[in-house]
């Protein structure tokens, strides 16, 4: 049984944007419940932690959580994807072009 989190609008609001790096619905499940829990997870965040902090414990799934950074299938580029366009859409009107500089020295290493 996975854990189903009741978050307040704003935080799903928050959230949604990621879901679809995350494939299949019990892993975007468990993938908030980590997110939320390292949150508010104060000190060291490590999976363990986090579900401490979420009362999950003695979940039956506990070993499961782990599973959701090195075995399921999500993809950490597009995650990472959506943050920037996020912030491309919030601070760069549509109409003005996006001129990145790149530093060839970083080639090099």
């Amino acid at each position: 049984m996975t854990t189903i989190l009741h978050l307040r609008w704003i935080i799903v609001d928050l959230l949604n944007p990621f879901a679809p790096c995350f494939y299949g619905v019990t892993t975007w499940m468990k993938a908030q419940t980590l997110l939320v829990g390292a949150i508010l997870t104060p000190g060291k965040r490590v999976v363990t932690e986090a579900l401490r902090v979420m009362g999950l414990s003695e979940s039956e799934q506990f070993a499961q959580y782990p599973q959701v950074l090195n075995r399921a299938v999500w993809s950490p580029l597009e995650l990472a994807q959506v943050p920037l366009k996020l912030l491309v859409k919030i601070f760069v009107p549509s109409e003005i072009p996006l001129v990145f500089a790149i530093d060839p020295t970083i080639e090099r290493r």
